[in-house]
C-alpha cells in the first residue's frame, strides 16, 4: 500500500505541474493585455510602463513562469487584474459554497446510485428494475443544467418550497443554507447517480452469475447472506473507479450549476474570469479544481488498492 500511495502521489504532482505549466503559457498566448485591462484605454504610456513593471510583465516569460510557479506552490496565486484583490483569498471565500454543493451532490449520487443499482441488479427484469432502468436512461440522456432549470421552475417558482436563486451562509441561517442547496445538489447529482446505478446494476448481475455464488446457493446459504456478504461486496470493487470519475465530473459540472442557481462559488468566479479575461482568477480557479480532481482520484485509488490487491503495484 505504501508503494501505491507514493506512486499515485508522484503521478498527481506530475499532472499538477503539467496543468500549471499549460495554464501559464496559455495565458501568455492570450491577446488580452493585462495592463490595458487594469488601467483602461485612457492610460498614458508612462502609466502603462509603470503598471507593466509592477506586474512583472517587463521580464522574460521563463523568469516570470519560475516566479509564478514558486509563488503558487507557496499559496500565492497573484492578484486579480480587474479588481485587484488577492486570488487565494477570493478562492478561500468562495470555497465553502462549492464544497457544500459538490459534497451534497456526491452524497446524493452515491446513496441513490448504489441503492438503485443494487436493487435492480438483485432482481433483474422485475418491475422495480424496469422503473430504475427508465429513470437511469432519462438521467443519462437529459442535460444536468436543463434538469436544474426544470427543478427550479417546479419546486421553487410554482410550489415555492425552495428559493429560486441565491445563497445563505451556514453561519447566518443553517435551515436557509440547506434549503438553498437542495435543488442545485439534486440537479448536479442526476447524471452521476445514473451512471453509478447502471454500472452497479451490471456488476451485481455479473457477480450473481459467478460460480462461487451458484455454489453457495447449492450449499443452502440464505439469499440475504449471499447478496450482501458476497455479491454486493465483490460488485462494488470494480465500480469504485467509475464512482471516482463521477465525483470528478461533479466538481467540473458545478461551474454550470452555480451559474444556473446564482451561487457565489468557484464555478461562478471562473465564468466571471472568462468573461472579463481576468487570467490570475482563471488560473487560480482551474488549479484549485485540478487539485480537487487529483485528490478524488488519489482517494479512490487508495480505496481500490485496499480492497483489491491486484490494483497494487508489484
Amino acid at each position: 500500500m505504501r508503494k501505491l500511495i507514493v506512486n499515485r502521489l508522484a503521478a498527481s504532482f506530475g499532472v499538477l505541474f503539467l496543468v500549471s505549466t499549460l495554464l501559464f503559457f496559455m495565458a501568455e498566448l492570450s491577446p488580452i493585455d493585462p495592463v490595458t485591462l487594469s488601467l483602461g484605454d485612457s492610460a498614458t504610456p508612462e502609466q502603462e510602463a509603470m503598471k507593466r513593471a509592477e506586474l512583472g510583465l517587463d521580464r522574460p516569460a521563463l523568469t516570470r513562469y519560475a516566479k509564478w510557479l514558486g509563488q503558487a506552490a507557496g499559496g500565492d496565486l497573484g492578484r486579480s487584474y480587474l479588481h485587484g484583490h488577492d486570488v487565494a483569498n477570493e478562492l478561500m471565500r468562495r470555497l465553502p459554497v462549492t464544497l457544500a454543493l459538490c459534497l451534497g451532490a456526491m452524497a446524493i449520487a452515491l446513496v441513490v446510485g448504489l441503492t438503485a443499482g443494487i436493487a435492480g441488479g438483485l432482481q433483474p427484469g422485475s418491475i422495480a428494475d424496469r422503473v430504475i432502468t427508465l429513470v437511469v436512461s432519462l438521467g443519462l440522456a437529459l442535460p444536468g443544467f436543463w434538469l436544474g432549470l426544470l427543478l427550479a421552475m417546479a419546486f421553487a417558482v410554482h410550489l415555492r418550497w425552495f428559493p429560486v436563486i441565491g445563497y445563505t451562509p451556514l453561519s447566518v441561517d443553517p435551515l436557509a443554507w440547506m434549503r438553498g442547496l437542495v435543488l442545485p445538489c439534486v440537479g448536479l447529482s442526476i447524471h452521476a447517480f445514473s451512471v453509478i446505478a447502471r454500472q452497479v446494476r451490471g456488476a451485481v448481475i455479473e457477480a450473481s452469475a459467478s460460480t462461487y455464488v451458484q455454489t453457495m446457493r447449492a450449499a443452502g446459504a440464505s439469499s440475504r447472506t449471499i447478496a450482501f456478504r458476497f455479491v454486493v461486496k465483490n460488485a462494488i470493487v470494480p465500480v469504485l473507479s467509475v464512482i471516482g470519475l463521477q465525483m470528478a465530473v461533479i466538481v467540473s459540472a458545478s461551474v454550470v450549476m452555480e451559474h444556473v442557481f446564482a451561487l457565489p462559488g468557484i464555478g461562478s468566479m471562473l465564468l466571471e474570469a472568462i468573461v472579463t479575461n481576468d487570467m490570475p482568477l482563471l488560473q487560480g480557479g482551474v488549479l484549485l479544481v485540478a487539485c480537487f480532481v487529483l485528490a478524488i482520484n488519489l482517494v479512490v485509488d487508495i480505496f481500490l488498492g485496499a480492497l483489491d490487491p491486484r490494483a497494487r503495484p508489484a
